[in-house]
């Protein structure tokens, strides 16, 4: 970073950078960069550079205040979940061992009263995968053998990668995997 800009850091920090936060300021913009230039390259190629710096710092900043945001929100979240499982171990008759364990895998005893970590997971994931065969029956009926043939796969492939492939099954199908996917 040329001494101009870790000058100019330093007014906006009100102290000098750390040469790690240099390192991390340089990281950032340079991944801005590349994701602004993927974005729209020939657009990108025609900004001059004191531009393309400037999309790159707007960029990063929206990032950074973004993950400002999102750490705020899962601190939030963890006192939740602590004062939840600390709730679950109060209110266990067992030892809080005991109570723990059943937190995380399913007991078949009936002594808990809280769904089990594991049996949460495996209810999403028979969900989600009931969604997804149901979709895909629904989308089309010849889904199925399109994933017996290696060409099938690799179209369904580039249409999960946002290619076209021009096969209308492997569009259809990537189309209920993403909608799958993001629901998850």
């Amino acid at each position: 970073m040329r001494p101009e800009c870790i000058a100019a850091v330093a007014q906006v920090l009100g102290q000098a950078p750390t040469p790690a936060q240099i390192r991390n300021i340089e990281t950032r913009l340079a991944r801005s960069m590349r994701a602004e230039a993927a974005a729209d390259p020939q657009a990108w190629l025609a900004l001059p550079l004191a531009d393309q710096l400037q999309a790159a710092a707007k960029r990063a900043t929206t990032d950074i205040q973004a993950e400002a945001v999102l750490k705020v929100r899962r601190g939030h979240q963890q006192v939740l979940a602590v004062a939840k499982m600390q709730k679950q171990l109060d209110e266990f008759p067992g030892t809080p061992f005991e109570a723990l364990s059943r937190a995380i895998a399913f007991h078949a005893d009936a002594r808990g009263s809280q769904l089990s970590m594991e049996s949460a997971a495996r209810s999403i994931e028979r969900h989600a995968m009931g969604q997804l065969i149901e979709a895909l029956e629904a989308t089309d009926a010849k889904f199925f053998g399109l994933i017996e043939n290696p060409e099938g796969v690799r179209a369904l492939v580039r249409e999960l990668h946002g290619q076209d492939s021009g096969n209308a099954t492997a569009k259809a199908g990537a189309k209920v995997y993403h909608e799958v996917a993001e629901s998850l």
